[in-house]
């Protein structure tokens, strides 16, 4: 397997054990995406690290790793909480087309991409994820090269960092993969979503 391969197959195992942990729930009413939840959340993760390695968290590219610190300290419970309050502070300040950026006193500022980078408005009150879904201080430095049981427990966002820190990977095209490579042929096909094998679309080209 070359580089992304390696990192869409942890990241459909690592959705996988997202899916089951919500599979069953109930639904909050304001959560648009209804039984989807659970893939546009994943979705939604992926795209603020992103954005924060553009910079938009004030410049500061290990912000996400920085409030999983300090979380606490703002009043939240559990990390989940504190990124249910930013992309609710990312709606609320979406519609705020004249201000460039926006300040809070427990997420910073950070620059007001607008609407177009949530796919999520809202994470449901009844949604929960333990912190190590997400993050450890004291993982290992991520081999994605290993089964799906030892992919499953490898956090999240250790897998990004040190993944990324080693590979110089276009971000949009990793997205585009990333979205198209988590959806299974019927929910393509539920979706109206067709793609052309790369085979035939090596030999149109």
């Amino acid at each position: 397997m070359n580089t992304v391969e390696l990192l869409l197959k942890y990241l459909k195992v690592k959705y996988k054990v997202l899916e089951h942990q919500y599979k069953g729930r109930g639904h909050d009413s304001e959560n648009r995406h209804g039984a989807d939840f659970s893939f546009f959340f994943f979705l939604q993760l992926l795209i603020l690290w992103f954005l924060q390695e553009a910079g938009i968290f004030g410049g500061d590219r290990q912000y996400l790793l920085l409030k999983f610190r300090t979380y606490k300290k703002e009043g939240f419970m559990k990390y989940i909480d504190f990124l249910r309050y930013l992309i609710k502070k990312f709606h609320e300040n979406s519609r705020k087309k004249a201000d460039i950026y926006f300040d809070d006193e427990k997420v910073g500022r950070i620059l007001n991409c607008g609407a177009y980078i949530l796919v999520i408005s809202v994470v449901p009150r009844d949604f929960s994820l333990l912190d190590d879904f997400f993050y450890s201080e004291n993982a290992e430095k991520a081999d994605l090269d290993v089964n799906a049981t030892k992919l499953a427990d490898l956090p999240l966002f250790n897998v990004l960092r040190d993944f990324l820190s080693r590979y110089t990977i276009n971000h949009v095209f990793l997205l585009g993969k990333i979205f198209e490579s988590l959806r299974s042929v019927h929910e393509k096909k539920k979706g109206g979503s067709f793609y052309t094998p790369p085979e035939i679309t090596h030999y149109i080209v």
